[in-house]
This record gives structure tokens, C-alpha cells and sequence, in this order.
């Protein structure tokens, strides 16, 4: 079963994103373990100070480094991220580096109708950056808009279709952080068999690329592997030859370059001038 560890973005003592990553724990836990962890104790960052000096962030960068997968439920304040990720952030980049490589998704609940549409956006560029480096699933976006009406009392979220919705969601990111940790294995550390987390929290895990595309025993490659499980059995057979393809879906796609006159010739029906702009100007008389 895969661990993954979910950060309330918000330090607020009454917060929808807590909310949110409280329901994905109680809905889903015979699917993945996920361990909520507060960042409202995380002091404001300053470079003068180290790491070390605070056990709070030696003891959050542990868990992410063990995890198989990172979940953010991310607010959005001035159409930005929170004081309090962002100096959470700081601190898990500046001299430890827990995300590297690390396969995140982004959640997020907002009083707007738009979601956190907006601070998504700016977490993601700040995630892809160099001293953190995670690996951020791309598309799927769960924006939960009109928070307070969103839940019940007992934190439940109400509407149906959006439960589905982040049902699915979180699928395809249990098969993305699953693709993501089964080519990277960490160097030089042992690897937890039932979950391919790391062992050792000082572990360098490396991606290879040569790994990606080595065929195996039955002669796939994982990357191969990966299409079929999305794709269904057969995926990289059927589209051996895409130029085979075209042909079939295309038959009469012309096979070489025409000059750009001749086009048009034949898409207005009489002939042009070789000048593009007097051309389409003609035509329109």
C-alpha cells in the first residue's frame, strides 16, 4: 500500500484544506495511507538560521523523503499561495531537499467560485524549481470552489460529482507516483519492497533514462509498460509505425511540399500572386 504524506497549506485553526485532505484520509484508506502533516508550526524562514535549529523541519522533511508521494492542499490568498507553504517551502529547499524527485499533487479549496485556480498555478512553478525539483502531476486540476457550502457537518463533501471527480483524480496519480518511483530507485540506500519508498531519508534517489526504455524479460520497456497500463494491452504495437497510421486515416494526404502559391491556387480556385499578403487580399475581393 503506497504512504503519502498530505500538507495542509493553511495555518488557520479552522481550514477547508485540512478538511479536504481529512476526507481524502478517511474515504480512501483501504487504497493508500495518508499522513496529514501541520505546517503552522514551521517558523518564517530566514536563511541566517539552520535547518538543524528546528526539529520540526528535520522531522516533516523525514517523512515527505520516506513517502511515495506528496499531496498539497494549497489555498489561495491574494490569488497566491500562503504565507505559511511558502516558508514551509523555503525550509524544505534550503539545506534539505526532500522533494527532489518526488512525485506531488496539488489540491485545493477556496471561498471563491474559481477555486484556487491561481495559487495552483504559482505552486507548481515554485515546485518545478531547481532547489526543489519535485515531480508535479500534471493536469488533473481539483479546484473546489465555494468551500463553506462544500462540506457537510460532518466534513463530508456534498456533491456527488465531485467526489467522483477527485475519486478519479487521485487514481490517476496513484499510477503516476507508481510510474515515477518504479524508474527512479534510490542509490546507495535500501528500498522498502512494499511500498518503494526509501529507507534512508539521506537517499540521492537518480533518474535513468536508460531504464526507462530497457526492455525487460517479456520485452517491454517500463516506459512501454507504463502506456499499457493507461492505454490498455498492445498500446506501443499498435502505433509501431505511426507514418503506417497516417496513411490509413489519411490516404489522401499529399506526400511531399507543394509551393505555397499552388495551395492556394487550389484553395481559391484561380490563380495568385506570389505574395502571400496580395494573395488572401485578392481572394476576398
Amino acid at each position: 500500500m503506497m504512504k503519502l504524506v498530505g500538507l495542509v497549506g493553511s495555518n488557520a485553526s479552522h481550514s477547508y484544506n485540512r478538511m479536504l485532505l481529512q476526507w481524502v484520509q478517511k474515504t480512501y484508506w483501504q487504497e493508500f495511507q495518508l499522513e496529514i502533516v501541520e505546517l503552522a508550526s514551521f517558523p518564517l524562514f530566514s536563511q541566517t538560521k539552520q535547518t538543524s535549529s528546528y526539529p520540526i523541519i528535520q522531522e516533516v522533511s523525514q517523512k515527505i523523503q520516506l513517502s511515495d508521494g506528496v499531496l498539497i492542499a494549497c489555498p489561495e490568498h491574494n490569488y497566491t499561495i500562503t504565507s505559511c507553504l511558502k516558508s514551509a517551502l523555503e525550509w524544505l529547499s534550503y539545506e534539505v531537499h526532500p522533494f527532489e524527485k518526488k512525485p506531488v499533487y496539488i489540491i485545493g479549496a477556496s471561498y471563491s467560485p474559481l477555486g484556487t485556480g491561481r495559487s495552483q498555478l504559482h505552486l507548481k512553478e515554485i515546485l518545478q524549481s531547481p532547489g526543489i525539483d519535485a515531480w508535479v502531476f500534471p493536469g488533473n486540476e481539483f479546484l473546489l470552489g465555494h468551500a463553506r457550502e462544500s462540506f457537510d457537518d460532518g466534513g463530508n463533501i456534498k456533491d456527488q460529482g465531485t467526489r467522483d471527480y477527485l475519486q478519479a483524480c487521485l487514481t490517476h496519480f496513484l499510477q503516476f507516483a507508481s510510474a515515477v518511483n518504479g524508474i527512479q530507485p534510490a542509490v546507495g540506500a535500501p528500498v522498502d519492497a512494499s511500498s518503494g519508498a526509501s529507507e534512508s531519508p539521506s537517499a540521492s534517489p537518480s533518474l535513468s533514462v536508460s531504464a526507462i526504455f530497457s526492455p525487460g524479460r517479456d520485452g517491454n520497456t517500463p516506459f512501454e509498460e507504463i502506456l499499457d497500463q493507461t492505454f490498455g494491452p498492445g498500446t506501443v504495437s499498435k502505433f509501431s509505425s505511426f507514418d503506417t497510421v497516417l496513411d490509413q486515416l489519411y490516404p489522401k494526404t499529399i506526400p511531399y511540399h507543394q509551393p505555397f502559391e499552388e495551395v492556394l491556387t487550389q484553395i481559391y480556385g484561380k490563380p495568385t500572386t506570389k505574395i502571400p499578403r496580395d494573395a488572401i487580399l485578392s481572394a476576398w475581393k
